[in-house]
């Protein structure tokens, strides 16, 4: 599984990040340009506690998701693509939506770990990096 955050202002002007319909229509030519394949449409939800209301939004992939936060009192946006599998040409992708969105990168970040499956089956993927707590809480289910 892999995630892709970028953060930034956005200075593109035919962005809109006050509107639902721009993140309507940008979430499925996004996923498609980068090779993912969409589920339905895109769930929006918009915040009122954001000055004039701010819309957020989710598009489920067959890969996983799409995410987009917007604060649009900053010309502020947060996108995070996750996938169950490592994104291909994921620089590449990250150009992309910069260039889409005329970003002022604030903030980047791409994690990749193991395949969920391998996860499933019992590997604890850095479990010795994690804190005690977090190891403690962790579910190992019942005999």
């Amino acid at each position: 599984m892999a995630i892709l955050t970028l953060a930034g202002v956005c200075h593109a002007p035919t962005v809109d990040l006050r509107s639902a319909d721009w993140l309507r229509s940008w979430l499925p030519q996004l996923a498609e340009r980068i090779g993912m394949h969409p589920v339905g449409e895109v769930v929006i939800q918009p915040y009122a506690h954001w000055p004039d209301g701010a819309p957020s939004g989710v598009l489920f992939i067959e890969e996983s998701a799409l995410i987009v936060h917007c604060y649009p009192e900053k010309d502020y946006i947060e996108l995070i693509l996750h996938s169950c599998k490592a994104i291909p040409n994921r620089v590449d992708v990250a150009i992309g939506i910069i260039k889409d969105l005329k970003l002022t990168l604030k903030y980047h970040r791409y994690e990749s770990a193991m395949d969920w499956r391998v996860l499933a089956n019992g590997a604890a993927y850095q479990a010795l990096l994690w804190p005690d707590a977090i190891r403690m809480a962790s579910y190992h289910g019942a005999g």
